[in-house]
């Protein structure tokens, strides 16, 4: 379903980038490029908590929920 969407905008985030920071507005949800995508580090301060390959989704709760980010 995603992936039919019309509506959605390419953003080319650099090495240490913020994509969102936890507290933020949950306004839009994210895709890491299939194609040209790397690898996202999720950290927790200094701590890496999880990270997102090529062709995973995120930030998808926050945006359904209306809740802050996490």
């Amino acid at each position: 379903m995603i992936r039919l969407q019309t509506n959605l905008k390419t953003t080319i985030y650099k090495s240490g980038d913020v994509v969102y920071r936890e507290g933020d507005k949950g306004d839009s949800m994210f895709i890491v490029d299939e194609e040209h995508g790397g690898v996202l580090d999720v950290k927790h301060g200094e701590v890496t908590v999880h990270k997102y390959i090529k062709g995973e989704t995120f930030g998808e709760s926050s945006l359904l929920m209306g809740r802050p980010r996490s």
